[in-house]
């Protein structure tokens, strides 16, 4: 205890004894407790506390002692003992109930682990408020994508039943189905990839990549697609280390992303710039791998970007744009890329267009080690 004080009630008067640690402020040992009350109450007790205290009196406290046992009393100590909580306990001492014992010690050490508890449990429940918001959102745009081509494969398929005889027509529905059948898939496809990976499911391969060849594949994979637009894709390689351990699925899985959505949002005509480079890592035998993709299309706001990675935010949807797409593919890259201790940035402005910057570290292999693996089937 900080202090020990006894008080006889007959006579007012009390006996106080301190903690060798614990300054008593020139309050005397013994005197008047009602004389030295308020004196203890200005020394010892922080301001803000005071106010609190001073409406307590030896009459009230004893009406309380009528219905208790005991009673507590907390404030703060003065800024001369550093504004340390203080509990104060009073209760009768002995059976004649004639004399008051008060006791004092610090709890200020329990109380601030209690209000850091209490912040903790205070922010889970403002987290868990936010993710169940997050999911009824999550829920109700997903529920609104996947309507979308469901609608219209019925709607085609109406069409077709009505014109089946018209083989023009038949082609042009059948197509238009297989379409807003492969949207749909695409998007079921993504949201159970993002769901894996919130749940901790994805797991990492790593394997020797040559990398300039995989890059070549990951861009030649969109030639057409961009030739259907009348798009030109440059690409351009400034490669350190030949060969790297890499995910390559997974990297592809990035890059595939962010240059579909880069011709998907480029207007006919446009020009997308695809770039792969690598510079000394912070590690010994590492390498960062740095993945640009460039475009000049319709571009995003400040706005928007700082909500690009969430799922199936857009800043465009398919009715203002007429581009579809779910929305969850940079929320998938930015976990993957995360997954790999890497970064992604993104440039964007309305008008101008976009670039995304992905980097990569990567532990650095030998051709020999290409070839060895190679040799092993691996």
């Amino acid at each position: 205890y900080d202090a020990v004080c006894i008080c006889d009630l007959n006579s007012g008067d009390y006996v106080m004894r301190f903690a060798g640690y614990c300054a008593h402020y020139g309050l005397p040992l013994r005197g008047s407790i009602n004389e030295q009350l308020p004196v203890f109450i200005k020394e010892f007790v922080c301001e803000e506390d005071c106010e609190h205290l001073k409406s307590w009196s030896i009459d009230s406290l004893l009406k309380c002692l009528e219905q208790e046992e005991a009673v507590m009393l907390y404030f703060r100590s003065s800024a001369k003992d550093g504004y340390r909580y203080k509990e104060v306990k009073l209760s009768y001492f002995g059976k004649l109930k004639e004399r008051l014992l008060l006791t004092m010690r610090d709890i200020h050490e329990r109380t601030m682990q209690e209000e850091a508890n209490k912040q903790i449990i205070s922010d889970a429940y403002q987290l868990a408020l936010q993710a169940n918001q997050a999911k009824s959102e999550f829920f109700s745009k997903m529920s609104h994508d996947i309507r979308t081509p469901m609608n219209a494969i019925i709607g085609y398929a109406d069409l077709a039943s009505r014109h089946i005889d018209d083989t023009e027509r038949l082609k042009k529905y059948m197509k238009n189905i297989q379409s807003c059948g492969q949207n749909l898939l695409s998007l079921l496809n993504d949201v159970l990839d993002l769901a894996r990976i919130e749940n901790n499911k994805t797991e990492m391969e790593y394997v020797i990549s040559d990398i300039g060849a995989d890059f070549e594949t990951w861009v030649i994979m969109f030639l057409n697609q961009a030739e259907e637009k009348k798009q030109t894709i440059t690409k351009t390689k400034h490669l350190l280390y030949p060969y790297v351990y890499m995910d390559v699925s997974h990297v592809s899985e990035i890059f595939i992303n962010i240059i579909s959505n880069a011709i998907k949002y480029t207007n006919n005509g446009g020009v997308i710039n695809c770039d792969i480079s690598q510079v000394p890592g912070k590690k010994n035998g590492w390498c960062d791998v740095i993945i640009t993709v460039k475009d000049n299309g319709i571009g995003m706001s400040d706005q928007f970007l700082k909500h690009i990675y969430e799922p199936f935010e857009r800043e465009r949807n398919s009715t203002i744009s007429r581009v579809e797409g779910s929305g969850i593919g940079m929320g998938i890259v930015k976990r993957l890329v995360e997954l790999m201790d890497g970064s992604v940035d993104v440039q964007s402005k309305i008008g101008d267009g976009s670039t995304f910057t992905v980097i990569i570290p990567c532990k650095i292999a030998s051709k020999e080690e290409s070839i060895a693996k190679r040799d092993k089937g691996t």
